[in-house]
């Protein structure tokens, strides 16, 4: 017997999804109009930078190395060239080198060894003749061309909300996205393949963008080098692995495995700032015993001024001996711990959440780093103990202090 029912073709499957998707939206908007907004502008985002990865990068493949990704206008901007420059899809009508937004402390500067380039005509933002945002000449390469370069719903670089490209010749590009807006996207950041968990990545090479100028040391413990703590900054303050075990999964990719015997990383010439503000951040994840110490300073003359543990970090500076003490961190699990000093005030956060603050008066002088264990009285330079049992991951110094939204956010990315 035939059936009176007849099947959904794919056309009207897709139809009636996309319908669905509509109205989900609608009821954010309407329940929560703000993160609704945030949502839709998300969205557009991940579809612009599809959109243009796969543009380009069909430019890329079907002309082949005869490409000029840094177009007609521009010359040896591309990455690893005298003039290599990040893109910026931000007008400023001053300089085409983003210097009247930076003057205005709405764009931090570029990293070293970069230049940035911004349009300095709103009306020339979108062309695709090169003069752009993007520099490639898309009349050039595709015989109907997209009819205009997509750019932020938001575009500001004072809200830190714009898109980014670096090309790499004969080694093909990189499109990023500074920031998402909504706390659904941000996982989004760490599943796009590229080698930054905190930032959102498209293209045909993930690997092109420095760290921002912010960050004075990023050690990832990726690498495969025997003995070195990588430093993946422009800085590149590598450190020295003494015993570790190989690294393992971590909370990306792989992770500094500590024995709680006698592995740990050093990292000499320390540079974080005496006095200035500084944010240091990592991921860690204890397999037990909690009195053990997962990092440490030390200053030029071998003396412990700084030790973490699970529960607190002592602080002794001169004649300034003092604690914060925090909820415990757990075992077995991956928590996101951030500690930073604005002004005379250190603060300690767990998981994007403010859990303990002091004031200390006496500058941090700290040469040496300890991740994974605490110095030996009197050992110079410093020789080991106390040592960490677990992993650590994706370990970052910055010579700036992150804002609870920030700190937030990169939580958000990994949890």
């Amino acid at each position: 017997m035939k059936s009176k029912f007849k099947a959904f073709t794919i056309v009207e499957f897709l139809i009636a999804v996309g319908v669905v998707a509509l109205m989900i939206f609608g009821i954010i908007v309407i329940i929560n109009p703000r993160e609704g907004m945030r949502n839709i502008r998300d969205t557009i985002r991940l579809s612009d930078l599809t959109s243009l990865e796969a543009d380009i990068s069909k430019m890329v493949i079907e002309t082949g190395e005869s490409v000029d990704l840094d177009g007609p206008y521009n010359h040896n901007t591309c990455y690893g060239e005298s003039n290599q420059t990040i893109y910026l899809s931000l007008v400023d009508p001053t300089s085409s080198s983003c210097q009247g937004l930076i003057n205005k402390g709405e764009l931090s500067p570029p990293p070293p060894g970069w230049k940035y380039h911004c349009v300095i005509s709103e009306g020339h933002l979108r062309d695709i003749n090169g003069q752009g945002w993007i520099p490639l000449d898309f009349f050039k390469y595709v015989p109907t061309p997209l009819s205009g370069l997509p750019v932020d719903p938001v575009n500001s670089a004072k809200q830190n909300l714009y898109y980014e490209y670096i090309c790499h010749q004969g080694n093909g590009f990189e499109l990023n996205l500074s920031r998402f807006e909504s706390e659904k996207f941000v996982t989004q950041c760490r599943m796009d393949g590229g080698d930054d968990p905190y930032v959102y990545e498209r293209g045909m090479n993930l690997n092109l963008f420095p760290l921002s100028r912010d960050v004075i040391a990023c050690y990832r413990f990726d690498e495969s080098k025997e003995q070195v703590a990588v430093d993946s900054s422009e800085y590149k303050n590598h450190g020295t692995l003494f015993n570790t075990l190989d690294f393992i999964a971590g909370k990306f990719e792989t992770a500094l495995n500590l024995d709680g015997i006698d592995s740990y990383a050093l990292v000499s010439e320390f540079i974080i700032p005496e006095s200035g503000n500084f944010t240091i951040s990592f991921w860690i994840y204890p397999f037990d015993k909690p009195g053990r110490c997962f990092m440490s300073m030390v200053d030029k003359n071998g003396q412990e001024i700084l030790s973490c543990f699970r529960k607190s970090i002592n602080f002794i500076l001169g004649v300034e001996h003092k604690q914060i003490v925090y909820p415990e961190i757990p075992a077995l699990k991956w928590t996101y711990f951030v500690l930073q000093r604005k002004g005379n005030h250190f603060y300690v956060y767990i998981n994007g959440k403010l859990k303990g603050t002091i004031k200390l008066s006496s500058p941090l002088k700290a040469k040496y780093l300890l991740i994974g264990a605490s110095p030996k009285p009197k050992f110079f330079p410093p020789q080991a103990e106390n040592y960490f049992y677990g992993l650590i991951d994706e370990f970052r110094i910055y010579n700036t202090v992150l804002s609870p939204e920030k700190i937030r956010y990169n939580y958000l990315i990994g949890r």
